[in-house]
């Protein structure tokens, strides 16, 4: 008898029902619902006893810390909260593509797991899911990988952890598309918003656009309370939404294009080291954007 053999012999299964693709009729499938061996590396089988393995239940493998590589099948659609939780031995995890949900804490206490690429089908991915040692603490240095602007890219962005797609790191910044005017004010364009700054440099070219739209907003709060020490905006960009600066205690420096039109209130208010900033002469300045500054 194999390992794998042995493996699925200790796993325990219930067989639940879900809706086929077309919705019209409920089809039986196993939702893994508890494992009672030691295995290392472990290969979850597609069917058991004839049934399509759909799910894995909250806390299937709970505290299994001897667990160290584990592939689950094609075909399973939903990871449960706590599925994997506490599993401190586990070093890698193979996620199908034809899951579309991870439950809160599904890998949380997951303390040897430093990566996890997560498919693009993946709509829902809970709170403290994956990243996370235990539910207050953060895995130092853990990456999470998959496709621009997935579930994966949010998760990563909401938690602040590190993002690759395809083996590069990704820009420190999420964005929003928003719809608007042209120059001429003729007809709406899409263009970027950066709503988050979430890198460590300190020295910050915003680039002048992201995935082809161009950088035309700097929304609130964007960089506020971050390390920056210089900050070029580009050309090109329109307004410096309240608050996008605030308390960034270590600005020195911020360039701003002739293209601004706004300085939101509060942009800049708190940013102590910030001595002197040239303003384009067709830029209105909200109140208080520079309060508090040096």
């Amino acid at each position: 008898m194999s390992l794998n053999e042995q493996f699925i012999q200790r796993l325990t299964f219930d067989t639940v029902e879900y809706s086929d693709k077309k919705g019209s009729r409920n089809v039986k499938y196993a939702e893994i619902t508890g494992y009672t061996g030691c295995c290392e590396k472990l290969e979850i089988p597609g069917e058991i006893d004839g049934i399509q393995v759909k799910a894995i239940a909250h806390g299937a493998f709970y505290g299994c810390k001897s667990l160290k590589s584990v592939i689950l099948p094609d075909g399973v659609r939903d990871i449960c909260f706590d599925a994997f939780y506490g599993c401190s031995g586990l070093e890698s995890i193979r996620i199908p593509e034809s899951v579309t949900y991870i439950g809160n804490r599904a890998f949380c206490g997951c303390t040897s797991l430093k990566s996890v690429s997560i498919p693009q089908s993946v709509e829902i991915i809970g709170e403290k899911a994956v990243g996370y040692d235990d539910i207050n603490a953060k895995t130092k240095g853990f990456t999470v990988k998959g496709k621009k602007l997935s579930a994966a890219y949010k998760y990563a962005s909401a938690n602040s952890l590190d993002f690759e797609k395809n083996g590069k790191s990704e820009m420190p910044f999420t964005y929003s598309v928003e719809v608007m005017y042209d120059a001429s004010g003729d007809k709406y364009v899409k263009a970027a918003c950066i709503t988050n700054y979430c890198g460590d440099n300190d020295n910050v070219t915003v680039p002048d656009k992201i995935d082809g739209y161009a950088v035309k907003i700097i929304d609130g709060c964007a960089f506020a309370q971050t390390s920056v020490k210089k900050v070029v905006i580009p050309d090109g960009t329109e307004k410096i939404l309240s608050g996008a600066f605030r308390g960034c205690k270590s600005l020195e420096r911020i360039i701003l294009p002739d293209t601004l039109e706004l300085i939101g209130s509060y942009a800049f208010s708190g940013c102590d080291r910030l001595k002197s900033v040239s303003i384009p002469k067709n830029t209105k300045v909200g109140e208080m954007a520079f309060d508090s500054c040096a």
